[in-house]
């Protein structure tokens, strides 16, 4: 059952695709996530860290695995050969420096404005930055692989570049609530406990109050 779904067919309409690529990327992740956040499970764990990376990585395993039905092993190796696409024009390093740059700053001159004070800019090691990122793009590609590099090709063969790139922040954001559940609830869990004895405690005292 397995090998037939994933053997290659050259009719897969794209639409069905996206359909099955987005089915296949959120419902692995969310199962992940959720079981984190719910059984619970502690995130620093050795069962913890693999659902959770499990999870991160489900949009790109979805992609791989719609692509290699649809197109075979050609399309796979075209498709994780972007992660390591650098030869592009030069305005588009621009713009992601620039970009990240612009929203840092942005950022610190809000709270320079909220609370009269600068935040506190990390400088330490600096140096260590882009050997980091040379090394950790191509491993940190995970779910990219599935939204940016499956995803949203073929959802701009029908809304264009600008509507699928909105499209594609909505549902990729998706993925947002089982990671800020995922993370969360443990903290909730802690204060709902932290305030259990202290509910008790003031309980009596309440009563003895509307007595008086």
């Amino acid at each position: 059952m397995i090998v037939e779904f994933l053997e290659p067919r050259a009719r897969v309409s794209s639409v069905g695709a996206l359909l099955v690529f987005f089915v296949l990327a959120f419902a692995p992740m969310w199962i992940c996530f959720f079981t984190v956040a719910f059984l619970p499970i502690p995130a620093d764990s050795t069962l913890g860290r693999a659902l959770i990376l499990l999870g991160a990585l489900a949009p790109a395993l979805a992609a791989l695995v719609v692509t290699f039905r649809a197109e075979g092993r050609s399309g796979v190796i075209a498709l994780l050969c972007g992660i390591t696409r650098w030869r592009v024009a030069g305005m588009y390093y621009v713009f992601a420096l620039g970009f990240m740059i612009a929203l840092k700053l942005t950022a610190a001159l809000i709270y320079r404005a909220s609370t009269s004070s600068w935040p506190r800019f990390h400088t330490s090691q600096w140096y260590l930055l882009p050997f980091a990122i040379t090394f950790s793009t191509p491993f940190q590609a995970g779910e990219v692989i599935g939204w940016r590099g499956y995803a949203l090709p073929r959802l701009a063969e029908h809304f264009g570049l600008a509507g699928a790139s909105v499209l594609l922040g909505f549902s990729s954001g998706g993925k947002r609530i089982g990671g800020v559940t995922q993370r969360s609830l443990p903290h909730i869990r802690q204060k709902v406990r932290g305030a259990g004895p202290q509910q008790n405690e003031r309980a009596p005292r309440n009563a003895r109050r509307v007595r008086a």
